[in-house]
């Protein structure tokens, strides 16, 4: 892996058909997710994101990036009953993987999307 990681200070939290839970970090390629399932390598995902006000799904359904399909690249316990699995995102062009990082970048640093203009997202922190 020669991405770099960024953690996640701001909880963003993390739906699976597998089960629920939040983000422990992310980077351009994928994320490390703690979930209250044990979910095995190679198990296909379908992850939605967002945060407690909603405003994360929101800047996310706008840039057609909710539902993405990840992949389990590894799994291991970790505390109170959850997980920490590492996915690695499958079927999105690279332009979808930058957009996405820029969007959970302002959320997870607590600031927010102001809204759509020309499908760019305007950034307010």
């Amino acid at each position: 892996r020669n991405e770099k990681r960024q953690s996640a200070p701001r909880r963003i939290n993390v739906k699976t058909n597998f089960g629920k839970g939040y983000i422990a970090n992310y980077s351009y390629s994928g994320l490390a997710i703690y979930l209250n399932q044990y979910i095995a390598r190679g198990a296909i995902l379908t992850v939605s994101l967002d945060t407690e006000d909603g405003m994360l799904a929101k800047a996310l359904i706008a840039q057609d990036l909710y539902g993405i399909q990840a992949q389990v690249r590894w799994s291991n316990p970790a505390e109170d009953d959850f997980y920490q699995h590492g996915i690695s995102f499958i079927g999105m062009s690279l332009e979808n993987k930058r957009e996405l990082f820029k969007i959970l970048n302002v959320f997870s640093s607590g600031g927010q999307v102001s809204g759509t203009d020309d499908d760019k997202l305007h950034l307010a922190s």
